[in-house]
């Protein structure tokens, strides 16, 4: 018995091989790694000050750029740039470095490189997520149990794993009677953009909406998402016997598949949506759907530059996936009894903050935003508790966790 062990394990070395062999991952992540080559990761570590703020904008406006025909210079993560002991990470081509650091030196911006050739990160990380996502398959098609959605690094999920655990949910175990799929409606790409809901027939419960992958670089946003629903649908500890008890949930991990699938084999760093838009001789890609809404549509901070990672979209609800976003809430909004959606929550990363309505910088706060604050400090106090978390989370609408601003920022 003993001997074929090494026999079994080489099996499965080689079935995992194979499987590299038959798809293009590997390729996909050599043209991910060659595109940022040489790209340094600086973090700024303070901002103080408008003149140093403004430093930075300028620094955006000259050499920030989104189109897939030009090689992109620099890149700004941080969107609320202006919060107040937010620190603001870049990535940097290694021609445009020392320009930079000339201008942060100059403007008095204190800084660390955090990563010298951001391409070597990405090699090992996406060789290890390929790996994972074999594993993923070749449990599938062996009939062996689907693990649970691991925590990231170790497995960033493509858009067609999610799809298959979503699924998969719906027709083994316990989860079988308890999840069912939904589409949202199909992307501009032509991508069935996929949900489940868990209790879809308890129609006397209050519902929750949570979706994620709006901004496609934020791959921690949809793998939040999809433990949230492993949790909820698999866990027997108290606190997910009560969630999955007391509530309907509908959870859509990918609002943006498109984008999503792009930034694992063109651009990690991808933000916007896939459609093509043609100004004169050139032609771009994507608007970022966060600023496709028609709340404070084309306010500052966005731009009508298609090549610009700001995009804001030749008008409201200009991009499919913004509108199956709409349609999805408003129907789940009007099922069941009366108004069924308790809750809504909108998963992103790039800054420790928990965000409440409203966004636009003169709206007023909403008439229940008491009962909103005090289940926002519960869940910074849970927060605390969570050894891994290192910077502290903060609560509010975005004009109260900013200072003042310039005019041209946005207050998404």
């Amino acid at each position: 018995m003993g001997r074929n062990r090494p026999l079994g394990a080489l099996l499965v070395l080689l079935t995992l091989i194979s499987r590299f062999s038959k798809c293009d991952r590997l390729q996909d992540n050599q043209q991910l790694v060659a595109r940022y080559k040489g790209f340094s990761l600086l973090r700024l570590l303070k901002l103080s000050g408008m003149n140093q703020i403004e430093s930075i904008l300028s620094l955006r406006e000259k050499h920030e750029d989104n189109d897939d025909d030009n090689e992109r210079k620099l890149i700004i993560f941080n969107d609320i740039i202006l919060s107040r002991r937010l620190s603001v990470r870049l990535l940097t081509s290694p021609d445009l470095r020392p320009l930079v650091e000339r201008h942060l030196t100059n403007d008095g911006i204190e800084y660390e490189v955090v990563v010298e050739d951001i391409s070597l990160t990405l090699r090992s990380d996406l060789e290890l997520n390929s790996l994972q996502h074999s594993k993923f398959y070749w449990n599938l098609e062996n009939n062996e149990p689907t693990p649970p959605p691991p925590p990231p690094p170790h497995h960033y999920m493509r858009y067609d794993e999610i799809v298959a655990l979503l699924t998969n949910w719906t027709k083994t175990g316990d989860s079988r009677d308890l999840v069912s799929l939904f589409s949202l409606g199909e992307t501009f790409e032509g991508r069935d953009t996929k949900g489940i809901t868990i209790n879809g027939n308890r129609t006397d419960l209050p519902g929750i909406w949570i979706d994620s992958g709006i901004d496609p670089s934020n791959w921690l946003s949809p793998a939040t998402a999809l433990y949230v629903a492993h949790k909820i649908i698999n866990f027997d500890d108290e606190s997910s016997k009560k969630l999955r008890s007391r509530f309907r949930w509908f959870i859509v991990p990918v609002v943006n598949p498109d984008g999503y699938e792009h930034s694992f084999v063109a651009d990690r760093f991808w933000r916007k949506t896939r459609r093509s838009f043609t100004e004169g001789n050139r032609t771009c890609f994507g608007a970022d759907l966060n600023k496709n809404f028609d709340v404070h549509w084309a306010g500052a901070g966005t731009t009508d530059d298609p090549c610009s990672s700001r995009f804001r979209g030749p008008e409201p609800f200009s991009e499919m996936e913004a509108v199956n976003l709409r349609k999805g809430l408003e129907e789940k909004r009007i099922a069941g009894n009366g108004e069924s959606l308790f809750a809504y929550l909108s998963i992103q990363s790039h800054g420790q903050f928990i965000f409440c309505p409203f966004a636009g910088k003169d709206m007023i706060k909403p008439k229940d935003y008491d009962y909103l604050f005090s289940a926002g400090k519960a869940a910074l106090e849970a927060s605390k508790t969570v050894e891994e978390i290192k910077e502290e989370f903060r609560f509010g609408t975005p004009p109260d966790l900013r200072c003042k601003t310039p005019s041209r920022v946005s207050h998404e």
